[in-house]
């Protein structure tokens, strides 16, 4: 248990700490976003069409008059984030602030889903790993078939918190069944919307065939997980048509590294099995 407990605060406690947030200002005035799509490319706080279209700064520099303080942070304070001069040392932020909303759902959205797919990404390399012989020594020490069970577990929890954290938020209005139904929304990209529901219910499906291996033949069993694959690309998929957070070059060169880290570490452990396939057939001939 205490092997789970620490590869549970390994994952969630830096993916949190990297990629919730702080604060960020609720505009009253209505905003336009091309392809629906919401990015906070400098993190400061506010989007990049809110930026563009109302506050005139720079969407690419988080303090836009280089004074020290957070365009966002100037907004909520009620200064002016294009003069240096403020805020001054005698500013007085007001409680004014605690009115103003922020879009937690929004927030609670992005970091589920990175957090699901950091889990995802674990449970996939543990189980391509443990079979490689380079990497069992390593591996081996914290892997276990309970461990295992509890990170997919965990990956499914923080998927579920991902989808029903949408119906909270204000901007894209999603239903029930915007959330559980493939190619239903059209608030979002359908195709991109649904390759995360689908995912969803491979994950669900894989994870009840786990519980209940000693109920069903093997062979099934193997099938199933073999959908791994599909379902893991499905995520991928997601993640790069509707991650706000990859629209970052540094958040998605790490993210495509990661996959093509898991890509090799499959296509070695496929070419070992087929290697040891052929050997063994090579074998029963000879000896025939």
């Amino acid at each position: 248990m205490k092997k789970v407990a620490s590869l549970f605060l390994i994952v969630t406690v830096p993916t949190i700490a990297t990629f919730v947030p702080t604060f960020a200002y609720s505009q009253t005035q209505e905003l336009s976003y091309p392809d629906n799509t919401i990015i906070d490319s400098d993190l400061d706080g506010l989007t990049d069409e809110g930026e563009k279209q109302l506050f005139g700064t720079d969407e690419k520099n988080p303090d836009s008059d280089s004074d020290g303080w957070y365009d966002g942070t100037e907004i909520i304070a009620n200064t002016n984030p294009l003069d240096a001069t403020t805020p001054s040392a005698t500013t007085i932020v007001t409680t004014d602030t605690v009115s103003k909303e922020i879009p937690w759902s929004w927030y609670i959205t992005r970091a589920s889903g990175l957090i699901a797919f950091a889990f995802a990404w674990i449970v996939i390399f543990l189980g391509i790993a443990i079979r490689l012989p380079l990497l069992q020594r390593f591996i081996r020490p914290v892997y276990s078939l309970s461990a295992h069970f509890v990170l997919a577990l965990h990956t499914i929890l923080f998927s579920l918190l991902h989808g029903v954290s949408m119906l909270f938020d204000k901007f894209f209005r999603l239903s029930f069944a915007d959330i559980l139904i493939p190619f239903h929304t059209t608030a979002l990209d359908p195709f991109a919307l649904s390759f995360g529901i689908l995912g969803m219910y491979g994950l669900l499906l894989i994870s009840m065939t786990s519980y209940f291996k000693p109920m069903i033949p093997f062979k099934l069993w193997r099938a199933m997980h073999f959908l791994n694959v599909i379902v893991y690309t499905m995520i991928i998929a997601h993640a790069l048509l509707l991650g706000t957070d990859l629209a970052h070059p540094i958040a998605r060169s790490l993210f495509i590294s990661a996959n093509v880290l898991l890509g090799v570490l499959l296509i070695w452990n496929l070419s070992l099995k087929f290697f040891h396939y052929f050997q063994a057939k090579k074998q029963v001939i000879v000896a025939n």
